[in-house]
């Protein structure tokens, strides 16, 4: 277990590592998703860019021996992604971006999809129960 701990820690940090860096940078790659969930761009330094590296920098710290630090950090790095979510979601930003050239057919991510997937069901669900009226009562007239 504690070696399964260990790499899926580091794997945690360098990748919101990465997250938090990318918008600090203003790396071309992101703003065209920030825009389109309406995210203003004075807001890639702080708060997205900011928390993610906050958040990456406790968990290496919780990994280094202060555990109180990193529960925290890893708690408010869910809480940021799920809020993220939301804002991509409520913006009807629910697909990732046109693949480019050359790239591989498995470029969408496991969780845009099964967003894409529940939402698709819900749609259908819904739309079966207002086509199709439900069995008569025998006792209805």
């Amino acid at each position: 277990m504690h070696t399964a701990h260990l790499v899926v820690t580091v794997v945690a940090v360098l990748a919101t590592g990465f997250s938090g860096v990318a918008p600090l940078a203003r790396l071309p790659a992101i703003v065209p998703a920030m825009t389109r969930a309406g995210v203003p761009l004075p807001w890639l330094t702080f708060p997205i860019g900011t928390l993610k590296t906050a958040g990456s920098a406790g968990m290496l710290l919780g990994l280094l021996g202060v555990p109180g630090v990193g529960t925290a950090a890893a708690g408010g790095l869910v809480l940021f992604f799920a809020c993220a979510v939301h804002t991509h979601l409520l913006a009807g930003d629910r697909s990732p971006p046109v693949p480019r050239k050359n790239s591989p057919p498995f470029r969408r991510s496991g969780s845009a999809e099964l967003v894409r997937l529940q939402t698709a069901k819900s749609y259908c669900d819904l739309k079966s129960r207002q086509a199709a009226p439900g069995p008569r009562s025998p006792h209805r007239r």
